[in-house]
């Protein structure tokens, strides 16, 4: 649900290197010179958004309130908009969940002003998925199918993955794992197709759990693997909303196959292809699909 905002940082945050795209930004940063307002603003902005990509929440906000100051100064309302939104991730992330949803309803005032719809899209599916996360049913549905819908209009996979994939950890939530398994399935799937390297760990992950919870703790492992050989590729964080889901997961493995076996499964989901663990993924979302728990439908 979360996103890069200058096109250096959009790189690295499609691919992963999120490590290397801070570093970037500090040395472009450091040379001398007087760049312009949004060019400030802007390149400190990616800082704080790679740190929140990273799990670093409070070395985001001093940067990315920094760049939202220089760009109030300069009258900059893209860079305005884009600052509040992010910080809203911040808050968000640190339970100041009043915060988050006003600094969030201004960033899409702020972007429907500026009319930059690719941007829009993401903070309406975003801000969306914060506002059901947290029991805001009402507004937050309404935010995110307009963000999906311009997801869709602009053909964006990426985004449309990275929404299906929150939906999926909101379906789970509510118990409905055959809802949570399409909507992972799905969403590994585009990533796979669009080269994404990063945040399809995710869904992996709900799969896993997903795998996990129906009495299949080898394949849970094995996907917990591939998940966490991503993360550590990358440098990125396990987001705060799925962080209770992976820990149950690999508490559930690790009591279903014991130390050993549950290492080994572990290993062996590292040193997997993604095209294969994806494979599998789906493979175990077809079949739940196929066969629902008691209580549940197809």
């Amino acid at each position: 649900m979360r996103s890069g905002r200058t096109s250096e940082t959009t790189f690295c945050w499609l691919r992963g290197y999120h490590q290397e795209g801070q570093d970037w930004l500090s040395r472009a940063l450091a040379i001398p010179g007087e760049p312009s307002p949004a060019t400030h603003a802007l390149a400190v902005l990616g800082l704080g958004a790679m740190a929140v990509f990273r799990g670093d929440n409070h070395a985001a906000q001093a940067v990315i309130q920094e760049s939202l100051a220089v760009s109030r100064e300069a009258n900059f309302a893209f860079g305005v908009a884009i600052a509040q939104y992010t910080l809203a991730h911040v808050m968000w992330a640190q339970g100041n969940f009043d915060q988050a949803m006003a600094l969030g309803e201004e960033a899409i005032l702020g972007l429907r002003e500026v009319g930059d719809a690719g941007r829009l899209s993401m903070i309406l599916a975003n801000m969306g998925t914060f506002a059901l996360f947290n029991g805001d049913n009402e507004r937050g549905e309404v935010w995110a199918a307009e963000g999906l819908a311009l997801y869709r209009a602009l053909g964006n996979r990426w985004q449309i993955a990275n929404h299906l994939s929150d939906r999926g950890v909101l379906a789970q939530r509510r118990g409905d794992l055959v809802e949570a398994a399409r909507h992972y399935a799905e969403s590994t799937r585009l990533f796979l197709e669009v080269g994404d390297t990063w945040y399809i760990a995710s869904p992996l992950a709900g799969l896993a759990a997903i795998a996990a919870a129906r009495g299949q703790p080898l394949a849970a492992a094995r996907l917990l693997g591939v998940a966490a050989s991503l993360h550590e590729a990358s440098g990125s964080t396990v987001w705060a909303t799925e962080q209770e889901r992976d820990e149950q997961t690999v508490a559930a493995a690790r009591l279903a196959l014991g130390e050993e076996e549950y290492a080994e499964a572990l290993a062996a989901g590292r040193a997997m292809p993604l095209e294969k663990a994806v494979a599998e993924a789906i493979s175990i979302a077809t079949h739940i699909g196929a066969h629902p728990a008691v209580g549940q439908t197809t």
